[in-house]
């Protein structure tokens, strides 16, 4: 399925042609007040392809507290704005040329466009940071949601999976700062707080944000697995080269997985909601 992801133009128009995709969330006073199961539709469009990650990537910022809540519309608007800006920047003659934009994307203000320009790399960060933390607990509820059996050892509790997150972040901050490369995937190298403040904000989309975290590992593994003149162009740690989140704004096809997979552990999260965040699901 991933199979030339970074040039397949005819599954990008496939994706794009499917319609809508769905993506689950709760929201803690959402779920108090009513327990059915909320969804988002996530848009996808052959003439803006961009859109659908754009609106993954704002409904991870900004969780809505129920389906009419629109607050991660203005982070979409802006997301999308930064991907046209980028294509005419690359491209001068496309800024004169007919094409079909929503003019919303191009009227934000400028001090709101800057705002959200520094907020929506920084939730986004917390949102991997917190899904890194929270994958063994999705992991066991998957293996369990097939009839799988639970884990003979003892789960690590949320505050030890944090620590390996920021030690793992450490270890690979000083291997940036060493080799003089850069990348802009992190999560924040800071213990403090670290439950009630990356985890708790992101409960209502932390099944997704895992299962972006998964669908980027997978293109992380074929792209290595790519001639070394493909991987020169893409930044690197210490396990190699590895795509950005902005592959999700340039490849609809990646945006429809992440539902996909996402969908298996959104009663987790559902779990974790219903009872205030506490991690006692199994």
């Amino acid at each position: 399925m991933f199979n030339g992801w970074l040039g397949n133009k005819r599954s990008a128009k496939l994706a794009a042609a499917a319609g809508v995709v769905e993506t689950g969330f709760r929201c803690l006073d959402a779920i108090r007040r009513e327990p059915e199961l909320r969804t988002l539709t996530i848009p996808t469009s052959a003439d803006e392809p961009y859109v659908a990650g754009a609106t993954l990537f704002g409904i991870l910022a900004r969780p809505p507290n129920a389906p009419t809540d629109r607050k991660f519309q203005p982070a979409v608007d802006a997301l999308c704005h930064q991907v046209l800006m980028r294509q005419f920047a690359a491209e001068p003659d496309l800024a004169r040329a007919p094409r079909v934009v929503t003019p919303a994307y191009l009227m934000l203000p400028t001090p709101q466009l800057v705002r959200l320009q520094a907020e929506i790399p920084k939730r986004l960060q917390e949102r991997m940071a917190a899904a890194h933390a929270a994958m063994p607990f999705f992991q066991e509820a998957e293996r369990l949601a097939a009839g799988g059996q639970p884990a003979k050892r003892r789960r690590k509790s949320i505050d030890q999976q944090a620590a390996r997150v920021i030690a793992a972040e450490l270890e690979r901050s000083e291997w940036l700062q060493a080799s003089g490369h850069t990348i802009d995937r992190s999560c924040p190298a800071d213990e403090s707080n670290f439950e009630s403040r990356l985890i708790r904000p992101s409960l209502p989309v932390l099944h997704i944000a895992a299962a972006v975290a998964i669908v980027m590992d997978l293109c992380d593994k074929e792209l290595r697995a790519m001639p070394a003149k493909v991987q020169d162009g893409f930044p690197r740690d210490m396990k190699g080269p590895q795509v950005s989140l902005e592959i999700f704004l340039e490849q609809p096809e990646l945006v429809a997985l992440v539902v996909v997979k996402s969908r298996p552990t959104s009663a987790l999260t559902q779990s974790w909601c219903n009872q205030g965040g506490r991690w006692s699901a199994f």
